[in-house]
Order: structure tokens, then C-alpha cells, then sequence
């Protein structure tokens, strides 16, 4: 997550009146912190807000497999 998508994000729900905005700035700003440790339960509030059918977080990737994932994919 890109630092700068997380600060848009952040203001977007800052000045919404979304009635999950508390449990979305929660989110954000363990982000904004560099927090990723809640990131399964994060994807999967998301994924149920857009009635997920596949694709539930079951588990956060090992540190080098999470790595080997953006080399491939962002390098």
C-alpha cells in the first residue's frame, strides 16, 4: 500500500459522513502508521462490505513470499 494511497484514502473518510466511518479510520490509521498486522481482518471487512464470494483472507503471507511478490510484480 502506497503511502500516498493511504492519505487520499485518509481524507476521504475524514470528511465522509459514512455510517462505517469509524471502522474505516480505524483501519486507516493503523496504515497510515505502517500497521499491516490486521490486514486479513481489513481485507475481509472489505470483501464483505462488497459481498465477497471468493477470495477471503485466511492468512497474512510469510515476509519473504510477500517479497518475492513484489519483485515479481512491482519491480
Amino acid at each position: 500500500m502506497h503511502p500516498d494511497t493511504i492519505d487520499q484514502g485518509y481524507e476521504v473518510v475524514k470528511h465522509s459522513h459514512f455510517d462505517n466511518k469509524s471502522t474505516l479510520m480505524d483501519i486507516l490509521e493503523g496504515w497510515k502508521i505502517g500497521d499491516f498486522s490486521n490486514a486479513v481482518s481489513d481485507q475481509n471487512y472489505f470483501w464483505g462490505l462488497q459481498n465477497g464470494t471468493g477470495g477471503k483472507a485466511t492468512s497474512l503471507l510469510p515476509v519473504d513470499e510477500e517479497l518475492s511478490y513484489i519483485k515479481s510484480n512491482f519491480q
